[in-house]
């Protein structure tokens, strides 16, 4: 291998630098082409992956060239074949591709793409007619080669990833629409038996069953809610509503779900907190937050809820003195299906601050946490004031 020149490792640094950064594949093909044009001065260049045992040109620096397919056992080919690059001159090519002759080219580049022993494809450089490609340009597109290799695989493991998320949320819209129905109908009937067995034992039995359908009921209302977030068509009935009424309402079902915790409110506002919203979604999310409280802080501990006023905000902070969140973790709360690794695995699919997140910014406010392991969080929930038009 020949000498390479000082800048030339610089470049390709940087290159690789670039190439580090995940992208989507089409991105990632452009981005190798661009760069290995780049670096041997080349006048085109194409990026061959294999695809049902046959390579494709999935990206070139030309349209003309996606009209020519690479021949059998031509020097792409055999390039992928043997697993070694090539440099070739027109002239010196007996046989060469008539169609590639009339590009006005000059001699031919291909270095295959190897990754963990397997080649997944071929990249190839063609020269302009005024310059022949140098054994040191194909020196520094074999140590470009491997760079290059690594990008497309991350590429290829980024749509996978993508893939498997979109078949999942496939899943669980298509679940919970299914769900949905037939948990009504078990509800009401169950609602009905209840009424009829009230002082029997079986009427005891009957209202942990109504207890379990109102859990899995709120669960697949979660899941239709984020299926809606995600098509953009959660409806929001926004109109003047006081805070206090959302937070009284939530800290009630919350004294039901969780009878054992202890719960203080407080406002601390000099005037009404009065915003305009959606006052049954800002419920749900007071409420989501308070479900974790009840889950995670042991009920001697007790929560507070507290309203404050603040120059252009309402702030609905609740605290608990749980174990905590580690500080790292306190951007990604908020993505769905996260959840805090604990001990002991709590319910639910880790849907609840996401939808916390986006109730309270279709608002116009903003969601803070603040929390230190072992002693306790508070999440500060912002929403802007409610301003009336002055009138003449």
């Amino acid at each position: 291998m020949s000498a390479i020149p000082r800048q030339t490792y610089e470049q390709l640094y940087e290159m690789a630098l670039q190439l580090a950064a995940v992208r989507q594949q089409d991105d990632t093909f452009q981005l190798i082409i661009d760069q290995a044009q780049h670096l041997a001065s080349a006048k085109f260049a194409s990026l061959f992956i294999i695809e049902r045992g046959a390579l494709v040109r999935v990206c070139a620096s030309n349209k003309i060239l996606y009209g020519i397919s690479p021949r059998k056992n031509g020097t792409t080919e055999s390039a992928f074949k043997n697993n070694q690059a090539s440099l070739l001159h027109v002239n010196h090519i007996k046989k060469y591709h008539p169609q590639i002759k009339k590009l006005g080219i000059s001699s031919d580049i291909n270095i295959p793409l190897e990754y963990d022993g397997a080649v997944m494809g071929v990249l190839s450089v063609l020269s302009p007619a005024e310059k022949q490609f140098s054994p040191s340009d194909l020196d520094v597109l074999k140590f470009y080669g491997p760079l290059a290799a690594l990008a497309i695989k991350n590429a290829n493991y980024l749509q996978q990833l993508q893939s498997s998320l979109d078949s999942r949320d496939l899943f669980i819209s298509i679940a919970a629409h299914e769900l949905k129905t037939p948990i009504t109908s078990l509800t009401l009937y169950t609602q009905h038996l209840q009424k009829k067995a009230q002082t029997t034992e079986l009427g005891a039995s009957i209202k942990k069953i109504s207890t379990t359908l109102l859990r899995l009921s709120s669960l697949v209302n979660e899941l239709l809610k984020i299926d809606q977030i995600k098509r953009g068509t959660l409806q929001f009935a926004s109109k003047k509503c006081n805070l206090k009424a959302p937070v009284t309402q939530a800290i009630t079902e919350f004294s039901l779900a969780f009878p054992q915790h202890s719960i203080t409110f407080s406002c601390n506002t000099q005037h009404e907190p009065i915003i305009k919203g959606d006052s049954d979604k800002i419920l749900q999310a007071i409420l989501n937050i308070l479900t974790n409280a009840g889950k995670f802080c042991p009920p001697e501990k007790g929560v507070t809820v507290t309203i404050r006023e603040r120059q252009d905000n309402w702030a609905i902070e609740i605290t608990d003195k749980g174990d905590g969140i580690p500080a790292e973790l306190h951007a990604s709360i908020f993505e769905r299906f996260f959840k805090v690794a604990k001990p002991t695995p709590s319910p639910g699919m880790g849907l609840g601050l996401y939808l916390v997140k986006h109730i309270i910014e279709r608002h116009g406010g903003e969601v803070r946490v603040t929390s230190q392991e072992k002693i306790g969080t508070t999440f500060t929930l912002l929403l802007p004031k409610y301003h009336a038009k002055l009138r003449n």
